[in-house]
């Protein structure tokens, strides 16, 4: 895992919701992290994308599982 990288860390209860613990934002790259600790899915982004850190925690998470479907 990149030292560059920033983790969101939601509320128990929202973790529990999406079954993660914590979404990893890289220079281009977005993981899910599950309960487990352990990558279970992960997503390059452009610029067009527009993520950052101050995105709630469910929209991160629903733009990896929708980039994912494509």
């Amino acid at each position: 895992m990149s030292a560059l990288a920033t983790w969101i860390v939601p509320p128990n209860y929202e973790a529990q919701i999406f079954g993660l613990s914590a979404v990893e934002i890289s220079a281009r790259k977005i993981s899910l992290i599950n309960l487990s600790g352990q990558v279970s899915a992960s997503v390059f982004y452009g610029r067009n994308d527009a993520i950052s850190a101050s995105m709630p925690f469910g929209d991160l998470v629903d733009f990896v599982r929708k980039k994912l479907a494509s």
